[in-house]
C-alpha cells in the first residue's frame, strides 16, 4: 500500500471519528458535524502527504521541479544498477576501474542534490553517459558470468578498460565543471599569496 492510499484511509478514519464526536458527543446538527468531519479529512490528508525533495530542497520551490526530480531519480537508479553490476565483477582490474567511475558519479549526484537547478544543464550527461556506463559495466558482468572463452574475454576486457577510461575522463570533466568558479578563485588567491611572499609578506 502506497503513502497516498494510507493517507486516504487515515483521513477517512479521522473524519469518521470526528463526525461521531461532533454529532453524538457534542450533539451538533448533522450538517455541521458533516462539514467539520469533511474538513478534518482534508486537513489530515494534506498533512500526511509526502513532501517530494531533491536533496533538502522541495521540488515545489523549483521551476519544473517534478521534471528535475524525475531526471535526478532516473540518474540515481542508473548509478545504483551500475554499482550492483560492478560489485559482481570478478576481475579486480575492471572492477576497480568501474568503482573509480562510480565514485565520481556519486560526487556528481551529491553536488546536484545540493544544487538541483544544475540538473537541467546536466541533462545530456545524466541521460546519456550514466546509462552508457551502466550498459558497459553490465555487459562485462554478464559476459563474465557466461564464462566466455579466455581469448574472447581478453579482448572484451581490453575494450571495456578503454571505455571505462574514456568515461572516467568525461565524468571527471563534468564534476569539475561545477567547481570552475571555486577553482578560479583559488588560483587567484594562490597568485596573490605568491606575490605577497615575493614582496616580503612572509615577515608580516
Amino acid at each position: 500500500m502506497d503513502k497516498a492510499a494510507k493517507a486516504n484511509i487515515f483521513g477517512a478514519i479521522a473524519g469518521g471519528v470526528g463526525f461521531a464526536v461532533f454529532y453524538l458527543g457534542f450533539e451538533w446538527p448533522i450538517w455541521l458535524s458533516l462539514i467539520f468531519a469533511v474538513a478534518l479529512f482534508f486537513a489530515i490528508y494534506l498533512i500526511t502527504q509526502p513532501v517530494h525533495k531533491i536533496g533538502n530542497i522541495e521540488i515545489d520551490q523549483l521551476k519544473n521541479g517534478e521534471e528535475l526530480q524525475q531526471i535526478y531519480q532516473e540518474a540515481q537508479e542508473s548509478l545504483e544498477r551500475t554499482q550492483r553490476f560492478e560489485e559482481g565483477i570478478r576481475n579486480e582490474f575492471i572492477q576497480q576501474k568501474a568503482q573509480d567511475l562510480q565514485t565520481i558519479g556519486q560526487d556528481i549526484l551529491r553536488y546536484l542534490a545540493n544544487h538541483p537547478k544544475q540538473i537541467s544543464t546536466s541533462r545530456h550527461f545524466l541521460d546519456y553517459y550514466l546509462p552508457t556506463a551502466e550498459k558497459i559495466v553490465g555487459n562485462y558482468y554478464q559476459l563474465e558470468e557466461a564464462n566466455v572463452s579466455a581469448s574472447k574475454m581478453e579482448a572484451i576486457q581490453e575494450q571495456t578498460s578503454e571505455s571505462l577510461d574514456l568515461l572516467t575522463k568525461i565524468y571527471a570533466r563534468q564534476r569539475d565543471s561545477y567547481h570552475t568558479d571555486t577553482m578560479l578563485a583559488l588560483e587567484v588567491e594562490t597568485e596573490l599569496l605568491e606575490k605577497t611572499i615575493e614582496l616580503g609578506g612572509e615577515e608580516l
